[in-house]
């Protein structure tokens, strides 16, 4: 689960004190003249700030927050997502849009930081990436040494959000770029905008001390994101992010003039664009390590349709596919290109299923092909959907993916010779236990955490410390590790490693939907059912909880 880090309050000061404190570091012409104004107002009704209202639900942040509850006659998995609602209803004074704006910090945790993007303390900004950056150096410097830190580095990456009133990802990356190079440490800043799973496999490659994404995954087009990697590659873990949210609010004043040095930090000889060559390593290695059969790839006459869902995912799922030897992808040109405003969808999450994929289904029934893939927006998940005999399209469930991945990767180890019981498949308390069941039958050691692919690939790592491979890594909200790739969720991998074992289905007579019935025959039938609701106050869902908690006592 993952939550904000506790950390006690300083005395508050009046509300015209934070907007002058803001104004005083705010090198944003946009995000700076919404406070200006304010302030110059007076007290007096207003129109709201100008940034988009948002329902959202939120898996990876303290927003939208996950709990499992063990009850005296089963086991219940409870999510809970909660509105998290920006604007005013009503035309509020002065005071009441500046408490909205400045009165209440994005709070860092586990998943970083994520929120709206807009202008104060409460939104995704310049001023909060910078100051969330400062608090991370200093963690860093303070835990491996400032000469250390400097000779390993950072890497920094970035999607293509923007909110269309000066606020985007590249803006965000540049200012946590200069935080870094301010003090000395070389950064890695890719030149554009990169798939999430990009990040993590520089950490690995180049050893760094940390990574930092600016990204809000598939969440509606209002919000923005911040989230870090350890050196291991993988998300952040409790306890760090208290130490870290606690050194933020220790560094919020700038250590330097980051409007300046933002706008130049890519001249900087510490910064430098390692894009190319991340890129060559990353897809190298993942043809090299997963790919098996490339001849009957490049033989198959199997189409198979994709879309990026206005994200990042094209030029990087398409290059896994001709690494593999797949014949093209048949695209969804209304939805391959990054688009920040995500005109075709409201929740640009093809984990919400069909509705999200009526776009995806046009196009198969022009091409005639039976399968479709889909990343999310930052194109680190992967959804599947199946065309039946019946004429109806097959959703398959995260848990359904994560069992044919695991089953198809452990296969495939065997045969070249792997030691089954050095094998190991890692899964979260929520999702299913069919992989369980495979690796009991199989002979491999299979591997429960909490919620969440920081504790998932966590616990990866420690598991590849001890001498084992895991050959899939996996959450049921469709979030896939294949292999040793990288240390997080990766749907660019698993798209390219899934359409592999449809070419070996369909070759053979069969389809992933009858391969997966006869998984199921194999290893047990076990049913599942996501779902969430969404709560209008985070309060709210405390007590929710704590109800639960005494309900289970």
């Amino acid at each position: 689960m993952s939550r904000p880090a506790k950390v006690a309050k300083p005395s508050e000061p009046e509300i015209e004190d934070l907007a002058r404190q803001w104004l005083a570091i705010d090198y944003l012409p946009q995000t700076k003249k919404v406070v200006q104004d304010l302030l110059d107002a007076g007290d007096k009704p207003v129109d709201d700030p100008p940034r988009p209202h948002r329902a959202v639900r939120d898996r990876d942040h303290a927003l939208g927050e996950s709990l499992t509850v063990n009850f005296p006659r089963g086991f219940v998995c409870v999510r809970m997502y909660y509105i998290h609602d920006v604007r005013l209803t009503k035309q509020p004074n002065v005071s009441q849009a500046m408490e909205k704006l400045l009165r209440k910090r994005l709070a860092f945790g586990t998943a970083g930081l994520r929120g709206p993007m807009g202008a104060g303390y409460s939104c995704m900004n310049a001023v909060t990436v910078w100051q969330c950056t400062q608090g991370i150096v200093a963690y860093l410097e303070k835990t491996m040494g400032s000469n250390k830190l400097k000779a390993q580095g950072v890497v920094i990456g970035y999607d293509h959000r923007d909110d269309g009133q000066g606020v985007t990802s590249e803006m965000m990356a540049r200012a946590a770029a200069a935080v870094c190079v301010h003090k000395g440490i070389k950064v890695y800043l890719y030149s554009t905008i990169v798939a999430t799973p990009m990040v993590p496999f520089c950490v690995k490659n180049k050893g760094c001390a940390a990574g930092m994404m600016v990204t809000a995954s598939h969440n509606p087009k209002a919000d923005n994101g911040y989230k870090m990697y350890g050196a291991n590659g993988a998300q952040l873990c409790e306890p760090h992010d208290v130490a870290i949210a606690e050194l933020i609010l220790d560094n919020l004043q700038p250590w330097a003039d980051y409007g300046k040095e933002s706008e130049s930090v890519r001249s900087s000889p510490l910064c430098v664009d390692n894009l190319a060559e991340m890129k060559e390593a990353y897809f190298k290695e993942m043809a090299d390590t997963l790919c098996y059969h490339r001849e009957d790839n490049s033989a198959s006459d199997l189409k198979i349709v994709y879309t990026a869902m206005h994200g990042v995912g094209t030029p990087f799922t398409t290059k896994a596919f001709e690494m593999f030897g797949h014949k093209p992808l048949v695209m969804v040109p209304e939805q391959n290109s990054p688009d920040p405003t995500f005109p075709t969808v409201a929740y640009p999450n093809p984990e919400e299923g069909k509705g999200a994929l009526e776009l995806s289904f046009k196009a198969a029934k022009a091409a005639g092909s039976p399968l479709v893939l889909a990343n999310d927006p930052d194109a680190d998940r992967l959804a599947v959907a199946e065309l039946q005999a019946d004429g109806q399209w097959r959703m398959f469930s995260g848990n359904e993916i994560g069992m044919i991945l695991a089953h198809w990767l452990f296969t495939k180890a065997k045969e070249k010779g792997a030691e089954v019981n050095k094998l190991a498949v890692v899964a979260s308390t929520v999702s299913s236990k069919m992989t369980r069941a495979l690796a009991q039958k199989e002979g491999m050691r299979f591997e429960e955490t909490l919620t969440g692919f920081k504790w998932i690939c966590n616990k990866k790592a420690d598991l590849q410390k001890e001498g084992y491979k895991v050959v899939v890594a996996f959450e049921e909200s469709i979030g896939f590790c294949c292999g040793d790739l990288v240390n997080d969720k990766d749907g660019v991998c698993a798209a390219a490693v899934f359409a592999e074992m449809a070419v070996q289905a369909y070759a053979k007579g069969s389809s992933v939907g009858q391969h997966m019935d006869q998984l199921y025959d194999t290893y047990g039938h076990f049913v599942s059912r996501q779902g969430y609701v969404i709560v209008p106050d985070p309060s709210l869902t405390v007590a929710i909880f704590e109800r639960c908690l005494k309900l289970k006592a």
